[in-house]
């Protein structure tokens, strides 16, 4: 329930912890701040898989167009398109407005992604 219950946990040998309401306070708090995020997944402090909604401006573009990997230094590992989900797009998979990439990164890479295609 709190960080002091955690320590707790902790010295009786509890290995992992979870505290429901720091975590989806941490969660809510990355939506409401990047209207395109959908979920994420922090893998540890500095890398994330996130869900990201497909905007506008990045429809119709191919991912070689987009090139987050060269820009930004993170990948897009998956796309979820109506028809089924493309696992490991290739360059000349082209992005369609509110299909859902799956990107992995650091923190940062991801976050000037969204930045990028925010608005």
């Amino acid at each position: 329930m709190s960080h002091l219950h955690g320590r707790v946990l902790e010295r009786i040998g509890v290995d992992r912890i979870i505290y429901p309401e720091r975590d989806m306070g941490v969660r809510v708090a990355h939506q409401l701040v990047s209207p395109n995020l959908l979920d994420y997944i922090e893998l540890s402090k500095q890398y994330t898989i996130a869900e990201l909604s497909v905007p506008q401006c990045l429809s119709g573009k191919s991912l070689s167009d987009v090139n987050p990997r060269g820009r930004f230094g993170c990948s897009i590992v998956a796309i979820n398109k109506d028809k089924g989900i493309i696992i490991a797009p290739v360059a000349n998979d082209v992005l369609v407005k509110d299909d859902v990439m799956v990107v992995i990164g650091t923190n940062q890479q991801i976050e000037q992604f969204q930045h990028s295609i925010g608005s």
